[in-house]
């Protein structure tokens, strides 16, 4: 009580050097939080830990040191001492002073004594208190607003339950729970009404409920809802605690996710593969062993050292990374040209063949280093060959083509379709379907008409200009010095 009556000593984040009576050897840093008066204060231990206690030497403490901000006081080595910065979880950040600050505000001193208050007892059960000579009118309206504005910023979520339910739900504790201090964080133990259930409370900003809710169902070891990352796999670890997964136990988890933008055409290869390996008892490394000493190329030849680079970088993939290769187009790309050496030297290990590379590895490259979009491409044929088509129509019209009926039969633009009794309409169609008609007949005659007579033989025309007896007479007078017998006249000789 001496203490609160006497002015303050120490400011909100003033840092202390305090001397322990039982452990002198240390130097043991202190946060104030609040003073309440004198030397009395609250503070904050290295190890989040949020203490009252008396800042000055006594019975508890030896010596106290004040510190000017953080730098130590001359002639104190950091090895003597024991900070914030040399407990686990590190220096205090900003935020996280405040907000101890603002926990330290809210809970009285364990000495401070009450006042004494008369007055009339409102509805809600609050005391109306009389206002003295001195007291301010406004005083009873400010500290109503502050202690609502507080309710409001408060939130509790239940961070224990005896039915071990609802963890990380909002809870609403009753306002006479007491009020538990430990750590740097507001507590409430109570029972929930109409239940036996009990409930270990935890105050927390508005602002960080949802995070606060988060991480108590987390610790809690309540998944969440989340969607699945088909890129990784759960992480394993050796007898070693080493970060390591064997081919035999990536398998299972393996899963080959189509997706319809996939970069690389082709069937997938790694899932077939990596089955393969385990079958055998292999990874890619020793994959690349095996290989290497079966193909027939020589150790010193470029494709084995790359052939090595891609087998290593698969099985950190796979075995240390622990990522899901099967869905990963980068980890194809590297699959495919692996395969793609292999299948070059198949047969021929000193002369390979890349001939296929471009089916193999699903990606086809331009040789002159063009960049050229296919859909270009595509547009420029599709107008080019809407203008041959144009083309070859207007050579077939220039070459006296037939015209069809439907194209005769279109009506002019000009012509008047809305006459009143539309026998103009139908004296027109019925003229053009009959040259459409006339048109196709002459054209059906020109295509059966015989050939002109200089295009056949010589003795089809004299056939067609003479009669048969002239026939004979001119093919006896024109074959006087060679042998000829007409097949017409060896049939018919009258």
């Amino acid at each position: 009580m001496e203490q609160l009556n006497q002015p303050k000593q120490w400011l909100p984040q003033d840092c202390a050097l305090v001397r322990f009576a039982d452990d002198p050897a240390l130097l043991h840093g202190r946060v104030v939080l609040r003073c309440y008066g004198g030397n009395l204060c609250r503070v904050i231990t290295p190890d989040r830990d949020v203490q009252e206690t008396t800042l000055e030497a006594g019975s508890v403490y030896t010596e106290v040191i004040r510190m000017n901000g953080s730098r130590l006081p001359r002639g104190i080595k950091e090895d003597d001492t024991y900070l914030p910065k040399h407990s686990g979880d590190g220096d205090f950040k900003h935020d996280e002073l405040l907000h101890f600050v603002r926990v330290a505000d809210r809970v009285p001193a364990s000495v401070e004594g009450r006042r004494r208050v008369t007055g009339k007892v409102d509805y809600e059960g609050a005391v109306d208190e009389l206002q003295g000579p001195h007291a301010n009118p406004r005083d009873k309206a400010i500290s109503k607003q502050a202690v609502e504005r507080a309710q409001e910023d408060e939130c509790w979520i239940k961070i224990y339950s005896s039915n071990g339910t609802g963890i990380g739900d909002q809870a609403f504790p009753p306002v006479e729970s007491a009020l538990l201090v430990c750590g740097g964080g507001l507590f409430k133990l109570f029972r929930e009404a109409g239940t036996e259930e009990d409930i270990l409370a935890k105050q927390v900003q508005r602002g960080d409920l949802a995070v606060s809710m988060e991480h108590a169902r987390l610790g809690a070891g309540i998944e969440t809802k989340s969607e699945k990352d088909v890129r990784v796999l759960s992480v394993l670890f050796d007898s070693a605690d080493e970060r390591w997964r064997t081919i035999h136990e990536a398998v299972p988890e393996l899963e080959e996710v189509e997706y319809e933008d996939f970069p690389l055409q082709g069937p997938r290869t790694l899932f077939r593969d990596v089955r393969q390996l385990r079958r055998l008892g292999l990874d890619f490394c020793q994959h690349h062993e095996s290989w290497l000493k079966k193909s027939g190329v020589r150790a010193g030849d470029r494709s084995v050292h790359e052939h090595a680079s891609l087998c290593r970088a698969l099985n950190w993939m796979l075995c240390y990374d622990q990522l899901n290769i099967c869905g990963l187009a980068s980890a194809e790309a590297l699959n495919r040209r692996r395969t793609l050496i292999e299948f070059a030297h198949q047969g021929r290990p000193e002369t390979p063949s890349y001939e296929g590379a471009e089916d193999i590895l699903g990606v086809r490259e331009s040789a002159d280093g063009s960049l050229i979009d296919p859909a270009i491409t595509q547009h420029a044929a599709r107008r080019a060959a809407s203008k041959a088509e144009v083309l070859k129509q207007q050579r077939w019209l220039a070459l006296g083509a037939p015209v069809s009926a439907a194209k005769v039969l279109q009506v002019p633009i000009n012509f008047p379709h809305n006459h009143a009794n539309g026998m103009g309409i139908f004296c027109l169609c019925l003229c053009l379907w009959m040259m459409a008609e006339v048109l196709n007949r002459v054209y059906k005659a020109h295509l059966l008409r015989p050939p002109p007579v200089d295009k056949e033989s010589p003795q089809a025309a004299l056939r067609q200009l003479l009669k048969k007896k002239e026939i004979a007479g001119v093919i006896e007078k024109g074959l006087e010095n060679k042998y000829y017998i007409d097949p017409v006249l060896a049939r018919d000789p009258r």
